[in-house]
């Protein structure tokens, strides 16, 4: 069975709304996992800052520019890679038992989207063999 591109759309958009949303509600509920989730939730806090935005440009333009249109079917599928490597290396770094205070380690996670820059740069730049 091959999985057509709204399969794909709708399987991303699962992922990445649900993802945070059930962090969110892990964080609230289980408050011995606080100092753990908080890393993940900064981890993807750009790229869900990001989606959220393009989301309710699409919303609230009632179709009237394609452009958005467009841009909110695809961002799904296209930042789906990204996503799912944040929350991965957000993981990995909540596993850290350093910093100590919840505000340290939300800021610990926003390292990620800066790790994806880096390596972006050096790519752009030719500095990297890939």
């Amino acid at each position: 069975m091959t999985m057509n591109d709204t399969i794909r759309t709708i399987i991303a958009a699962t992922l990445e709304i649900g993802t945070p949303v059930g962090l969110l509600l892990a964080y609230k509920f289980l408050p011995g996992w606080r100092k753990r989730l908080i890393v993940i939730l900064g981890s993807l806090t750009p790229i869900s800052a990001t989606l959220t935005y393009v989301g309710l440009a699409y919303l609230l333009g009632n179709g009237k520019d394609p452009d958005a249109e467009w841009a909110f079917g695809a961002m799904w599928v296209m930042s789906f890679v990204v996503f799912v490597l944040s929350v991965l290396i957000g993981v990995i770094l909540a596993l850290l038992k350093k910093p100590v205070g919840l505000i340290k380690r939300y800021f610990l996670g926003l390292i990620v989207p800066l790790i994806f820059a880096g390596v972006e740069y050096l790519h752009k730049h030719n500095h990297l063999p890939f």
